[in-house]
């Protein structure tokens, strides 16, 4: 995604950052990236117990004699089966669907219900697709075939048939035409930094985050809410069972 950058000089001062914003990020990436080591770590741990339990072929243990090592290896189990949750969830989410089966007439429906109640200049509803774009002349014509081949038939450029390019191809030049009746003209490719949302096709980025981190941030909510429910303040007490049971939908930062 590109960034916009102010023609005066007293706004590029301001954009510059600042040596708190600098230090805030440092310290953030700090305290961010060991939590994104703890999985792995835990994998290792957990690996390098079960084989040497394999080796030792000692089963013999009591509920009574447990060890730091046996609550860690119970703690590592079971991080490790919330980081495989997110895995088989992820995959899910990034696996590619079929698209909806739309007809010829109801496609071209669409394309008129787009142009006519985009509101303000013809086709403006496209402009919110391109992040980026400030105007629709910063869209280029091969993206707006690209997006066009999204909207209305949910593939790629280069899974439509035959008969779908030529639809597509007259949809595009329709669109083009009639900007450019209105002294809009669309440049061939789009401009440096516009970028395209194509929600089912698009790559989902995610980061996994340990089970411990849900636990941790849950606790310190309570808490917070608990000392504020002490002090007077008008403050509706949290859950922890509300706050644990959404960890089955949590682990994915878009």
């Amino acid at each position: 995604m590109g960034t916009l950058k102010s023609n005066t000089t007293g706004h590029d001062e301001q954009s510059q950052p600042s040596v708190d914003t600098v230090f805030m990020w440092v310290l953030a990436a700090c305290s961010i990236w060991p939590l994104r080591v703890i999985t792995p770590l835990l994998w290792a741990f957990l690996l390098q117990s079960l084989f040497a339990r394999c080796l030792r072929r000692s089963t013999s243990s009591s509920l009574c004699t447990l060890t730091l090592h046996d609550a860690a290896l119970v703690w590592a189990v079971i991080e490790c089966g919330f980081h495989i949750r997110f895995m088989r969830s992820l995959r899910r989410l990034q696996r590619r669907h079929t698209p909806p089966v739309m007809s010829k007439q109801r496609r071209q429906a669409l394309f008129q219900r787009v142009a006519t109640e985009s509101g303000g200049l013809p086709y403006d509803f496209i402009l919110r697709w391109f992040p980026g774009a400030c105007t629709l002349t910063d869209v280029g014509v091969s993206d707006l075939r690209i997006w066009t081949a999204w909207a209305l038939f949910g593939l790629r450029l280069n899974d439509l048939t035959d008969n779908e390019m030529e639809e597509l191809d007259g949809l595009v030049q329709e669109t083009v035409s009639a900007l450019s009746s209105q002294g809009i003209s669309m440049p061939s490719t789009s401009k440096y930094g516009v970028g395209m949302y194509r929600l089912s096709l698009d790559t989902m980025y995610a980061q996994h985050r340990p089970l411990l981190y849900y636990v941790a941030t849950a606790a310190m909510e309570c808490c917070a809410s608990a000392a504020m429910c002490t002090v007077g303040k008008n403050f509706e007490p949290c859950r922890m069972t509300e706050q644990l049971s959404n960890v089955r939908e949590i682990g994915l930062q878009f």
